[in-house]
């Protein structure tokens, strides 16, 4: 499991466009009864897989 700021590193982004990926719908994650946002390493290879694919294309992952 992954946490947000892990994430962030993975992707070369701040804690905050993680966030915004999760709300969004882009990034899967639940939360601990602490309210700490984890992710399964399953879910952000994926998702670390379309973001490559999304930037070599020159369209962006998201619009910020």
């Amino acid at each position: 499991m992954y946490q947000v700021s892990d994430v962030a590193r993975l992707f070369g982004v701040s804690d905050t466009t993680i966030r915004n990926w999760v709300g969004k719908g882009k990034l899967k994650c639940r939360r601990l009864p602490s309210g700490v946002r984890v992710f399964e390493e399953e879910d952000v290879n994926r998702a670390y897989q379309k973001y490559l694919d999304s930037t070599e294309g020159g369209d962006g992952y998201v619009e910020e």
